[in-house]
């Protein structure tokens, strides 16, 4: 734990780009919490990583909650994203409870017609 933060820490110091966390369904959310006040981002995986097309695993929701409440307790500014079996009847959900910002794959490229989708 302690070499991701220090690797944060420099990359924050020595760089104008922006950084991001990526945290995986098993992952508990309070592991990256040293982090938040470094970074610019956290990616949460909604399905295991892998394979596209996977079914949304909608636990990770409560992570998106923990965050937000970690954000405004800290007074931080990261955005949170989603990634994974995001698709038309899910994504209105996610974006109300507050993810800023998904990725999307199989719901638009797994279609017959992408323009469609």
């Amino acid at each position: 734990a302690n070499n991701c933060l220090n690797f944060f820490i420099n990359a924050k110091k020595n760089s104008s780009h922006k950084l991001g966390i990526v945290i995986n369904p098993t992952t508990p959310v309070n592991k990256i919490f040293p982090l938040l006040s470094l970074i610019d981002n956290v990616l949460i995986m909604s399905v295991n990583p892998g394979f596209s097309g996977q079914a949304f695993i909608p636990t990770m929701m409560e992570k998106v909650g923990t965050l937000i409440n970690e954000r405004i307790n800290k007074k931080l500014v990261f955005i949170i994203s989603m990634d994974g079996g995001i698709n038309q009847e899910n994504i209105a959900q996610i974006a109300k409870i507050g993810v800023q910002e998904v990725g999307i794959a199989q719901a638009i490229f797994g279609q017959a017609d992408i323009v469609q989708a």
